[in-house]
């Protein structure tokens, strides 16, 4: 048939090695944050990505997006990453960290933690003044952002 013509099959995608290269030092650290934690002697900067049935995170892909970039932000302000998404469904029930990759599920952080920034339908507020959240001196930011 005609419809076949000029397709060819896929490749195979390469196998890239975790973790990538310049992400060693992050991991180490936000394990060395996730281990000080859990003995209640935690001293660095967080960053947690909320989404709870208090806030608006939007669909799915709204969702990875503000994921992905509070990712970026706490790469850039030297902060531990973590996400608190229990709206729909708890994410941890669909997604689990990686064994070798930072445990990033934290729960509660709604009711815990103070106000933090929400940039739902705003993201020309962040690119007005990025250095609001990346210079920011609180200890645990909560990201409310699709």
């Amino acid at each position: 048939s005609q419809s076949w013509k000029g397709m060819r099959p896929i490749r195979p995608i390469s196998v890239v090695a975790w973790p990538p290269e310049g992400v060693s030092a992050y991991l180490q650290a936000h394990q060395e944050f996730v281990r000080r934690l859990e003995r209640g002697q935690a001293e660095q900067k967080a960053l947690v990505y909320v989404c709870t049935g208090m806030s608006y995170c939007g669909g799915h892909g709204d969702r990875l997006n503000g994921m992905l970039g509070g990712f970026v932000l706490a790469l850039l302000s030297k902060r531990a990453f973590f996400i608190d998404s229990q709206r729909p469904v708890p994410l941890s029930l669909v997604l689990q960290p990686r064994k070798e990759g930072p445990d990033w599920r934290m729960y509660g952080s709604h009711a815990v933690l103070p106000a933090g920034f929400n940039f739902n339908d705003n993201l020309a507020a962040f690119e007005a003044d990025p250095r609001l959240v990346l210079d920011s001196q609180e200890d645990v930011l909560r990201l409310v952002s699709n």
